[in-house]
């Protein structure tokens, strides 16, 4: 009998740390269910992991679509780049061109100066002075209608 109380008594004891042990985890389970956000009846406790996750997921959500419309932003400021640069390309040829025709015809208005110059040395007549006349009238025109071609084209151009 004695021996069967000893087991006994050992068992009720082993029993009692066991229960005790189960009560320790227990409260360890309800703690880390705190933790990742679970209430004891396994609803969301809004506090723990499981919250933070979502906020997180939801964060990047935010972050995703803020980089989307950043790299769709990039894309139409590059279609604007590439238009500026053109039209700033198809001006510099203009100007260019420009450029080159007054060159052109500065040289145009020396020679007919220089032809001028000659026909003068050579004899004075009403004729020749109908004719220089003339020229210079024409030249005159000529410069006038370039000035004003050239005003024209830097007014628009600006």
């Amino acid at each position: 009998m004695a021996a069967r109380e000893s087991k006994t008594s050992m068992l009720e004891k082993k029993v009692c740390d066991l229960e005790e042990k189960l009560e320790a985890l227990e409260k360890q389970v309800i703690r880390l269910n705190h933790n990742i956000g679970l209430n004891e009846d396994g609803s969301r406790n809004g506090n723990g992991l499981i919250h933070k996750i979502d906020e997180l997921k939801d964060k990047m959500d935010g972050f995703e679509n803020y980089i989307n419309n950043l790299t769709t932003d990039f894309i139409k400021i590059d279609h604007r780049l590439e238009k500026l640069e053109n039209l700033i390309a198809d001006g510099v040829k203009e100007r260019v061109k420009i450029i080159e025709d007054t060159k052109e015809e500065r040289e145009l208005i020396k020679e007919s100066i220089k032809e001028l110059k000659e026909a003068s040395k050579n004899a004075i007549t009403v004729e020749t002075l109908a004719k220089f006349q003339k020229a210079v009238v024409g030249i005159a025109g000529f410069i006038a209608a370039m000035g004003t071609i050239i005003g024209a084209v830097l007014y628009f151009t600006k």
